[in-house]
């Protein structure tokens, strides 16, 4: 058996059973947390104690929110096998601060990225508006570190994986040139690129590597792979600079580096319309699986069913599409969180557009990949 967690919002689903084309996973439990405020929940980690942690950004400071430092805060809570509240806790300053992802360490413990505005409460040092913000907790929320990256524009993680040696590599967007920052390719202020930084198991900077052209590129997810080599998952639309070519629209960019942070290569997957991904996998054979949207129905994009389609491509080592497939209806749909199951194949949380509802509808969905 998997167990499977979805959640929109601050909506936690839980599913358990083997997902696959043939069989429904069957809701286990369903709780929703948060207060008066805006509260939502971008991803969750299962604990060595088969708990769950949820990372959340709240505006709120009441319900089951118990302190807020000011603005936004990072929330995260606790869970146990029933969806119980075991702890939960606030982290941040009297700025805004969100997070985005979370990942299990090594010795247990799990580490936190986002972005953070602040200078006080839980954080020492900003270099500019917006800065990387990662930090470790123990098994009880306690920090046992934290650090900030980036210069003087705004900074904001959005994937992190924990390393083969003990550390972490982090992905999102940078607008700075100075600071941590170095090789920006278009205009600081307006036109990100993908920053991609190593840090070490104590929080301190190993190599950071600024991705992408003049005209601004987005990252959303990192993973490293059983050689130690990492692949980026972004966004792409006009080649320049590290980026090579284009479809049309925005394209899912795949970048593989070596440990160093180097270029091995670069691929622009997509059609004529727009696509996006928004989570990435290894896989055994040392390539790996992209999820997220696409709204194309040429180029490398077949089997379209009408309007924004979850988008699965998987790629070999050398960055050549294996097979990719198109899931969804005549609405539209986007897949999140790619996760490995117990039986050598793939699940993950999406959400799609329910027009006669006219609301976003949570959604998981699982198959066989490798």
């Amino acid at each position: 058996m998997i167990r499977s967690i979805f959640f929109l919002s601050t909506l936690l689903i839980l599913f358990e059973g083997r997902i696959s084309f043939a069989q429904i996973p069957t809701l286990q439990w369903s709780h929703c947390f948060g207060g008066s405020q805006y509260d939502i929940g971008y991803d969750v980690e299962v604990t060595n104690d088969n708990c769950f942690l949820v990372i959340s950004t709240t505006l709120s400071n009441d319900g089951d929110i118990v302190l807020n430092h000011g603005s936004a805060d990072v929330w995260v809570i606790k869970l146990d096998s029933i969806g119980n509240t075991i702890w939960q806790r606030s982290y941040g300053g009297s700025s805004g601060d969100g997070s985005s992802a979370i990942c299990k360490t090594y010795d247990g413990m799990s580490v936190i990225g986002g972005g953070s505005s602040s200078i006080d409460g839980d954080l020492t040092f900003n270099r500019g508006s917006a800065d990387y913000w990662v930090f470790k907790i123990d098994n009880v929320g306690n920090i046992v570190w934290q650090n900030t990256y980036g210069g003087s524009g705004p900074e904001f993680i959005r994937s992190i994986w924990a390393t083969s040696d003990s550390g972490f590599v982090a992905v999102g967007d940078c607008d700075s040139d100075d600071g941590d920052v170095t090789g920006h390719h278009g205009a600081a202020s307006s036109d990100p690129d993908i920053w991609v930084i190593k840090i070490d198991s104590l929080g301190q900077l190993v190599w950071q590597k600024s991705l992408g052209g003049i005209y601004g590129e987005e990252g959303y997810g990192v993973c490293q792979n059983r050689f130690g080599d990492y692949y980026i998952a972004g966004n792409c639309e006009i080649p320049t600079g590290d980026v090579t070519a284009n479809h049309g629209g925005f394209d899912f960019w795949i970048v593989k580096l070596n440990d160093q942070g180097n270029i091995i290569w670069e691929r622009s997957l997509g059609g004529s319309s727009s696509e996006s991904p928004n989570s990435i996998l290894p896989t055994w054979d040392g390539g790996c699986i992209v999820t997220g949207e696409s709204s194309s129905i040429d180029g490398d994009v077949t089997g379209n069913h009408g309007d924004a389609d979850v988008w699965v491509v998987k790629i070999d080592s050398s960055g050549v599409i294996q097979w990719q497939k198109s899931y969804g209806g005549s609405g539209g749909e986007s897949g999140w969180n790619i996760r490995k199951t117990n039986d050598g194949g793939c699940g993950f949380g999406g959400n799609f557009f329910n027009g006669w509802r006219s609301k976003w509808t949570a959604w998981l969905f699982g198959f066989l990949a490798f």
